[in-house]
Formats: C-alpha cells, sequence, structure tokens
C-alpha cells in the first residue's frame, strides 16, 4: 500500500477512513501508512485485543467558521475480507451501534458531523436511519456510483464510484 502514499499526500486530503484494504498486509502495516501519510486515517470500530482503538476515532475542523467532527467506520467484514493473521488481535465493531452511541457526544461538541465510512451503502443507510445528527456520510467500500446525495432521517448520503474512475465532489452550505 506505499505506492499509493505520495499520490494521496499530493491531493493534500484532510482525513481519510480507514478502508478494508489498509489490513492487507496486516494491522502493523496499517500503522506504517498512518504515520506516511500527511493528515489522519480514521477509524472508530477497530479495537485492539487490550481494548484500545487502533486509530484516531474523530477528526476535528474548523471551517468556515463552524466546528466539524469527521467521524470514521471500516467494514466489519474486514476481518473476513483479508488473511486473518492481517487482523490477529483486532476486533471490528458495528459501526451503526457505535455511531448510535458516538454521534450525540459529538454533537454537543461540534456543529455538524460527517461520517467518513468504508462499511458499504447499505450499512450507510442503517446508520442514517437509525442515527440523528449526522449532516452526510461520504461512503464507500461497495463501489456503487451515486450520481445523486440520498437523503435518509436528515442525512444526507454520497458516495464516489470506484478505483479512481471518478472523483466525488460535494458542496455544504450552511446558513443562519
Amino acid at each position: 500500500g506505499e505506492s499509493i502514499v505520495p499520490l494521496v499526500n499530493y491531493l493534500d486530503y484532510d482525513v481519510m477512513a480507514a478502508g478494508n484494504h489498509e489490513f492487507d498486509y496486516g494491522w502493523q502495516q496499517t500503522l506504517k501508512l498512518k504515520r506516511m501519510l500527511n493528515f489522519p486515517l480514521i477509524s472508530a470500530n477497530v479495537y485492539r485485543s487490550n481494548g484500545k482503538l487502533l486509530l484516531t476515532p474523530v477528526y476535528y475542523a474548523n471551517i468556515g467558521g463552524e466546528r466539524f467532527a469527521f467521524l470514521g467506520f471500516v467494514t466489519q467484514e474486514t476481518s473476513i475480507l483479508t488473511h486473518a493473521k492481517n487482523v490477529a488481535g483486532l476486533e471490528f465493531k458495528d459501526p451503526v451501534a457505535l455511531a448510535q452511541e458516538l454521534v450525540p457526544k459529538l454533537k454537543q461538541k461540534v456543529d455538524h458531523v460527517i461520517v467518513v465510512s468504508h462499511v458499504g451503502i447499505q450499512v450507510d443507510r442503517k446508520i442514517a436511519k437509525s442515527v440523528k445528527g449526522i449532516d452526510v456520510i461520504i461512503g464507500g467500500h461497495t463501489q456503487v456510483p451515486l450520481w445523486a446525495p440520498e437523503f435518509i432521517n436528515g442525512t444526507f448520503i454520497v458516495q464516489d464510484w470506484e478505483y479512481g474512475k471518478t472523483l466525488g465532489r460535494l458542496d455544504m452550505f450552511y446558513f443562519d
């Protein structure tokens, strides 16, 4: 996975959610990649056997005078999508349950919550249906292009396509 780091660093991302392929060479390599990036690699649902999070769960940013929390999730299926030795000692917790727990706490600290997910469109929809207070879910994993945002329970869901075939863009405007 190291060959892609210069490209994504050049693109000047602000934050990235870990995906299942970030674990294809073992979770220790995931941590090495994290250190090589010029921006945070986040996930709130990957835990070590000692009960500690593997990655930073939330990235905070001030944008246009507003305070944002970017909450990351990776698919629970990671444990079966890569070789078992790559994720030995890790637990991939339910992103829906964690979103239900974490979003209300984040809303006490910030103006807006953005979920950056690599859990697939069906799970994104479950999160939106079951959790109030999320502005946008920027999703991935299932390679389903959404040519227009979905709007579920007050949350917009967007997802680009796959393998760099297209570049997604989301413009958000907040008015008092």
